[in-house]
């Protein structure tokens, strides 16, 4: 059993500002014997798995970063020792986190996954690694030779000025505004300014296409338009790319001869479905208008473990030229009885529905499980359109499986919005009882009140 203590040289000066905590400092490098790459077959087991996950591209790849945390460990450490020592303070114990940092009250209690975390919390790739222990190691004073025995990959070049001539920094002002409508229900005390206050009636922040609203706060990662807006902020554009990109994708700046394509679509070109992060999705044709075909797939265990990634599926829906798609939510969110955690952003898992053209290339909206706004119920419809022949979809989980059922068609302008063929309606059972039931799906009474339990919907 082991556990690595992580912690950052900038929250070990500041503990030791603060405790005033001194260490002794010595030209001695610590002592990195202690530090191999020799790990139990217990250990490699676990790490198999997580690389099945996604956690890492091989077994070897998470020793080297579980070592290398080690490593920084030991240097966060010996910049504590510099720090106190600059201040002319005497010597004291050594500051010892024994425990992860617990983050949003989650704490990992899988002791491999946790020796893989920087601070508890980040899963960092090795180079990236080796970067932090390179600059780190730098302004200490060691070698490149010492960086070697300890087997990290070090740059052939270096940045010499902190601040070069091509260095774009972002202009003020940034610009924002209040929404006039909200000012009546936050002033307080002077009318030129606003406060704000926790209610559990009214919303801290709507957004102005309410479909949006959960979609604020998302913890997907940097979305297309985020990477588009530093590459250009900083003038990083292919001038001379070797790749024509479809699908709104744009030639990668990191050698120009592959494109970064828009969520939902992937490859060279941006010509194929993202295959998201467990090679799973579907590319769907729309083929009837009387009648609707249903996607019915999940993502995800039901283990109650929450994942340091999100496992994603795409799916694209197409209807004939001229056509637009109409999807109809029956299902979406969590097993029945699995616990579910709904946050801001849905971080935990969701839904992203893109059906608006000349907005693929943004974040959709995005829907946390069950939401009233998004699934339909035998007694309220909700169709949700495109605006072309396309519509997008992703589902995505970080702890326990997501359910997605939706039944989709073509629709055009002659078709009658405010009737559905029954093969739209959503299917429900008649009767609270029917999971005790389903064994007997073959009396006609059963299959009759229990249609969604027995299969016997309508089509």
């Amino acid at each position: 059993m082991f556990r690595v203590i992580l912690i950052s040289s900038l929250l070990a000066m500041v503990l030791a500002g603060l405790l005033n905590v001194v260490l002794p400092v010595t030209n001695k490098l610590p002592d990195f014997s202690d530090i191999t790459d020799d790990v139990t077959d217990v250990v490699k087991s676990r790490m198999n798995g997580l690389v099945s996950k996604g956690v890492g591209r091989n077994v070897k790849e998470l020793i080297g970063i579980q070592k290398k945390l080690k490593i920084i460990n030991k240097i966060a450490a010996e910049q504590v020792k510099r720090a106190n020592a600059k201040h002319g303070n005497p010597s004291a114990h050594p500051v010892v986190f024994e425990e992860s940092v617990d983050h949003l009250g989650m704490k990992n209690k899988d002791e491999v996954l946790d020796s893989l975390l920087f601070q508890g919390d980040m899963f960092l790739p090795e180079d990236q690694l080796d970067r932090m222990i390179e600059d780190a190691a730098n302004e200490l004073g060691w070698g490149h030779d010492v960086l070697t025995k300890l087997g990290v990959a070090t740059r052939s070049k270096r940045q010499a000025l902190i601040n070069p001539p091509n260095d774009y920094r972002w202009e003020l002002p940034i610009s924002y505004y209040y929404d006039d409508s909200i000012c009546m229900l936050v002033q307080i005390e002077k009318p030129k300014s606003i406060a704000f206050v926790l209610s559990s009636l009214i919303p801290g922040m709507t957004a102005k296409d309410t479909l949006y609203d959960s979609t604020m706060g998302t913890n997907l990662g940097p979305q297309f338009g985020d990477i588009v807006l530093i590459n250009n902020h900083y003038q990083c554009m292919c001038q001379n790319a070797t790749v024509t990109c479809a699908n709104g994708g744009y030639p990668n700046p990191n050698g120009c001869a592959t494109c970064i394509c828009t969520g939902g679509y992937g490859g060279t070109t941006c010509s194929d479905r993202d295959p998201g992060t467990e090679n799973g999705g579907a590319t769907l044709q729309a083929t009837a208008s009387d009648s609707c075909q249903t996607l019915k797939t999940c993502l995800g265990n039901d283990d109650n473990i929450t994942n340091v990634y999100n496992q994603k599926s795409w799916f694209i829906i197409q209807a004939p030229a001229g056509k637009q798609v109409q999807l109809i939510f029956t299902k979406a969110g969590s097993t029945p009885g699995m616990p579910f955690t709904k946050t801001y952003g849905c971080k935990f898992q969701g839904v992203e529905v893109k059906i608006r053209s000349g907005e693929y290339n943004r974040t959709g909206f995005i829907f946390c499980g069950d939401n009233p706004v998004l699934v339909s119920n035998t007694t309220n419809i909700i169709p949700f359109t495109s605006d072309n022949n396309l519509a997008i979809l992703q589902i995505y989980t970080m702890k326990n499986m997501f359910n997605l059922e939706v039944k989709y068609r073509y629709v055009d302008s002659t078709t009658d919005p405010t009737t559905y063929p029954v093969s739209c309606q959503p299917c429900q059972d008649n009767n609270t009882t029917c999971a005790s039931l389903v064994q007997s799906c073959n009396d006609p009474q059963i299959a009759s009140d229990c249609p969604a339990t027995c299969g016997t919907c309508p089509t």
